[in-house]
This record gives C-alpha cells, structure tokens and sequence, in this order.
C-alpha cells in the first residue's frame, strides 16, 4: 500500500517564510566532509622573496623543472603589474630555454 501524497498549493506558500538553517554557522559538520582550510591572504613580498630563493638554486636544475616558480607565479599574478608579469614570466618557463642552457654549459 502506497502513501496518500498529499497536494500542495503553490499559492499562498512562500518559501523565503522558512528559516534557513546554515549547519556550518552552528560547528556542526557532516561526518566525513572534508572541510577546506581558512584561506590565508597571500603576501606577495613574502612570494616574490620565496620566488628568489627559488632561483639561486642551480641553473641545471631549474631547465629542468621550474614547476614551482610557476606555481607561486599564478598565485600572485592579478597582484603584480603587467610590466613585472612579463619579466617575470620566463622564470617560471626555464625549461624552454632548456637547449640554450645546455649548449651554454
């Protein structure tokens, strides 16, 4: 035997009357979410000096793999200007110059 469902009318039912009920603004999390760290302000000079250290490592090693250079890059990048941007661009693309560095050595 199936349940009687019972019609409701559109009319004179407002949802925006129901209180909305937010878990997350009580503490109470779902068991087994996954809940995203607080996003921390990046500082860019806190970057851009992380970006220095970065490049005193070896020039070998970085035609090999400048992947985190780039990585911090796309971080700051709506924070610099496009002058800065553009200098700073090839850092994080080293492994193109690969050949020349290569041919250098």
């Amino acid at each position: 035997m199936l349940p009687k469902l019972t019609l409701i009318s559109p009319q004179g039912f407002n949802i925006s009357d129901l209180p909305s009920f937010d878990p997350a603004s009580m503490g109470l999390i779902a068991p087994g979410a996954k809940v995203p760290p607080p996003q921390q302000p990046i500082n860019l000079a806190d970057q851009l000096q992380h970006i220095t250290n970065l490049l005193s490592a070896p020039i070998s090693t970085l035609v090999d793999d400048s992947s985190e250079i780039q990585k911090v890059l796309k971080q700051i990048e709506s924070q610099l200007p496009e002058s800065l941007r553009v200098k700073l661009w090839p850092a994080g693309h080293l492994p193109f110059f690969r050949a020349e560095v290569k041919a250098a050595q």
